[in-house]
């Protein structure tokens, strides 16, 4: 069976195959639009053979942009806006084909990323024209002010959530974009050139982290174990940032979403015959 055409869907590296989650099918005919799909499966990389596993048990197919992420068999799955209390992350055990919903943080979530055994989330003060209009308690649009997270053990995930400090007056984004590597966070505002970063590791403290050498429309990160990647899937760009050494690298790869094997990038790609392409990173 072969993947249908999408575009927005939901990956994460699971074993030995691409975990696909839902996205927005081709634009049929009839309509002249494109519909959500609800549907779940695996994809073999090397030839892009597709087998569904069991329906995801939500109640309607979870809006473009969903995200996933995913450590040993775990993927976890959200929608793109959530309200507090309204955070419906599950996880997907590829062994089973179990789905398990995961505690809410109970604040809005403006975005999410997965460092090692922590799912974690951003939060903070919205501003609109110089004025509060949110706190974190609070649901609303603005642009994100003093920016706090909170993380979550999915090794023991009854503990709860555990907060940072905010990183008062360090960081103004209207479209802030969360991303994770083993140990850390790094928030920056969608372009690479503004950036913090907390170390979990070193007492969870904010700090300020080098600019992408250009400006790109990051929209997705991977973790290879040594690097953070920031993609720009419209563009075709990685931007690989060693935290190490605060330095960044780019290199272009195939348009399209992508997942880290533990090995290899795997980019899930229109321009591809077989819809998948696997490319090496640049160390």
């Amino acid at each position: 069976m072969e993947l249908a055409e999408r575009d927005g869907a939901a990956t994460a590296w699971v074993g030995d195959s691409l975990l696909v989650y839902g996205g927005l099918s081709a634009v049929a005919e009839d309509t002249g639009r494109p519909s959500l799909l609800g549907d779940a499966g695996l994809v073999d990389p090397g030839t892009g053979q597709f087998t569904p596993v069991d329906p995801p048990p939500f109640d309607h197919p979870l809006e473009p942009g969903t995200t996933v992420m995913a450590a040993r068999i775990l993927g976890v799955f959200m929608p793109p806006f959530r309200e507090p209390g309204d955070a419906p992350y599950w996880s997907f055990d590829a062994s089973s084909g179990q789905w398990t919903q995961l505690p809410g943080p109970g604040v809005r979530v403006d975005d999410e990323c997965f460092a090692a055994d922590r799912l974690v989330v951003v939060t903070g003060t919205l501003v609109n024209a110089g004025s509060v209009v949110a706190t974190p308690s609070e649901g609303g649009s603005g642009v994100l002010n003093d920016p706090e997270l909170r993380s979550l053990d999915l090794r023991e995930p009854s503990d709860g959530w555990q907060a940072t400090d905010a990183a008062e007056g360090q960081l103004y984004v209207d479209s802030p974009e969360l991303a994770c590597g083993g140990g850390f966070a790094l928030l920056h505002d969608g372009s690479g050139q503004e950036a913090l970063a907390v170390r979990f590791e070193l007492g969870a403290r904010w700090e300020v982290v080098s600019s992408t050498p250009e400006r790109h429309v990051f929209t997705q990160s991977v973790w290879t174990g040594e690097d953070l990647l920031l993609l720009d899937r419209y563009d075709g760009v990685v931007a690989a940032y060693d935290p190490e050494e605060d330095r960044w690298q780019e290199q272009s790869v195939p348009v399209g979403e992508a997942v880290w094997t533990g090995q290899q990038l795997v980019v899930l790609s229109a321009e591809e015959e077989t819809g998948v392409a696997v490319v090496e990173v640049q160390p």
